[in-house]
């Protein structure tokens, strides 16, 4: 007999044990009561209230990031939130932008959960050097610009010109152009540029629960 005939032969013995002992303990297990299987603990999403500040410690952008659990697709969503939006703090009410400046950490996400209903596991707050490493931590965005726009430099008299046109922005200049206040500028079209860099960044960050608690937390201060 050849050698590959008693690997065959040995190989179908086998199968037919396998098979045999499976039919057996089916059987058994059939004739004997089974408890009733625990149910699996649900999962579900977790959100995240991510506030970024201007220059003056405004939450110019705010945006509810739900992360689905593990085992879910990796999939995140983003609700963004207007910082003009008035939210109960105390017995008074601030607007969202201002809750920063409240001596209650989570004065942000309890005025959510109170005025929007919603569920809210913990609040981020980014400033401004640290939105700007957010950015880099995506290496950058791409920006198309209707205009040129001179942004004011940290010392009286100092400005940088971005020309029209597209633009391949750091974390720096990313910040810098999302917050700039332009003359004549409504604070709805400031906020319409700030959300616009906002979800260019977002759209970026990697996918799933863990790696987005340990990027956005490495950058801001949490609160729970």
């Amino acid at each position: 007999m050849s050698v590959a005939a008693r690997v065959v032969i040995v190989a179908v013995g086998a199968l037919l044990i396998v098979l045999g002992f499976g039919a057996i303990a089916l059987v058994r297990s059939e004739a004997q009561p089974q408890p009733e299987p625990s149910p699996a603990p649900t999962s579900v999403e977790r959100t995240l209230l991510l506030q970024v500040l201007d220059r003056e410690g405004y939450a110019l952008g705010n945006v509810v990031i739900g992360i689905e659990p593990p085992g879910e697709p990796e999939t995140t969503t983003f609700l963004e939130v207007p910082a003009s939006l008035l939210v109960p703090v105390g017995d008074d009410s601030v607007t969202l932008g201002e809750t920063p400046d409240q001596t209650a950490t989570l004065a942000a996400v309890d005025g959510l959960r109170t005025e929007l209903r919603l569920r809210i596991d913990a609040g981020l707050t980014l400033d401004r050097l640290a939105f700007a490493g957010l950015v880099d931590s995506v290496d950058g965005i791409w920006v198309k610009l209707p205009a040129p726009v001179v942004i004011p430099g940290e010392e009286p008299g100092e400005v940088r010109r971005l020309d029209a046109g597209w633009i391949k922005m750091d974390g720096v200049t990313a910040a810098e152009y999302a917050g700039v206040r332009v003359p004549g500028e409504s604070d709805a079209e400031r906020m319409a540029r700030f959300t616009k860099v906002l979800d260019l960044v977002l759209t970026q960050l990697p996918v799933g629960e863990e790696r987005i608690r340990q990027l956005l937390t490495s950058l801001g201060s949490l609160a729970t």
